[in-house]
């Protein structure tokens, strides 16, 4: 009985130990569930905090972003500048408009490419002569004379070039002590014609300028240059005697055609048709007119330096002894008169007698 009451004791006293552990248990439980809970909930508001943290940093973020968008596009106050710079392109272009506007006005028109006055370079080529180039360029065979005075055209070669003016006229060299009163008096352009087409209205020594439609005188065709002749010498040109030379027979040592023996040719025969004009080489005073033997009708013409020409062979003699001639001017025409087997021109030059190549004064090549 006794061991009974024991075990009975023992049970229950275990089933309060039980008891009490579980009631201990639940309560601890439950503060942990609730402590649970309370975390949670603080997690919760970390986690919301934290949401409205990276809300905010969001929307910062975004800011920034548009901010420097905005930078990288329109830097701040940038739409001002860009006004101020249209205003002023605005601004430019009706100042140009206006300034266009203005210029148009007083714009004259532009001359036409062919009014204006210029040298055109020329190139010699075979079978040109000066005559038929005055021609082509409707100008005269003075004014390309005239206007290339330091070459010898006489005798034309091929690929020499020479100036040919554009409209009829020459350019000349203003000399010192030219006025437009001596100009216009040596070559009969007006004054006004003369500072019309220069465009000035003084005049400058060593300058150039054209000469429209003059009237070239004596005294400026027999202003010659030189050249050198054999040796280097300086000699003076002398104009070819007439408009085309072709030399049938040169100087020197010949067959003569006639006495079919060798003998010395003191001249130049050259090829000319019955009555051809025969011009002046130089300017001089004639010394002979008239009948000269195996000459024919013959004219001689004293220049400067004691330089003579002779002409022969000639139809008609247009000149007188003492008469006062120009280079260039007409003197006779040719013939066939003395001895000779037809028509040509015999030409001559002698220096105090002694008779000359022609061809070192005619500047043949």
């Amino acid at each position: 009985m006794k061991a009974r009451t024991t075990i009975v004791k023992s049970i229950v006293l275990s089933l309060c130990i039980i008891g009490g552990i579980y009631f201990v248990s639940k309560n601890v439980l439950q503060k942990d569930k609730a402590k649970d809970i309370n975390n949670v909930k603080k997690m919760i508001m970390v986690d919301e905090n934290k949401n409205n943290d990276d809300e905010t940093m969001g929307e910062e973020n975004e800011n920034l972003i548009a901010q420097n968008k905005n930078d990288s596009v329109v830097p701040e106050g940038q739409e001002e500048r860009d006004d101020t710079v249209v205003a002023t392109e605005e601004a430019t272009q009706n100042e140009t408009t206006t300034d266009n506007e203005s210029i148009k006005e007083n714009i004259v028109e532009a001359e036409p490419a062919e009014n204006i006055i210029s040298n055109i370079g020329y190139k010699i080529q075979q079978g040109d002569t000066i005559y038929d180039l005055a021609k082509k360029y409707n100008t005269s065979s003075e004014y390309i004379f005239a206007n290339n005075k330091n070459k010898n055209l006489r005798i034309l070669r091929i690929g020499e070039e020479i100036e040919i003016p554009n409209q009829p006229g020459f350019f000349y060299k203003i000399e010192k002590g030219d006025s437009f009163y001596s100009i216009q008096k040596e070559f009969n352009v007006s004054e006004d014609t003369i500072k019309k087409d220069n465009g000035i209205d003084n005049l400058i020594a060593g300058g150039t300028i054209f000469l429209r439609n003059p009237t070239i005188p004596n005294s400026f065709k027999n202003k010659l240059s030189f050249h050198k002749g054999k040796n280097g010498i300086k000699v003076p040109y002398f104009a070819n005697p007439l408009h085309m030379m072709h030399i049938t027979s040169g100087f020197g040592m010949r067959d003569h055609p006639v006495l079919k023996r060798i003998l010395r040719h003191g001249g130049l025969d050259l090829r000319a048709h019955m009555g051809t004009n025969v011009m002046a080489a130089r300017q001089g005073v004639v010394t002979y007119a008239g009948r000269a033997g195996t000459y024919g009708n013959l004219v001689i013409i004293k220049h400067n330096n004691g330089y003579e020409t002779r002409y022969a062979h000639l139809s008609r003699i247009k000149v007188h002894v003492g008469e006062r001639v120009y280079a260039r001017e007409e003197i006779a025409l040719s013939g066939e008169t003395g001895r000779v087997t037809g028509p040509h021109l015999h030409f001559e030059i002698r220096k105090n007698g002694k008779v000359l190549n022609p061809i070192e004064f005619l500047a043949f090549k």
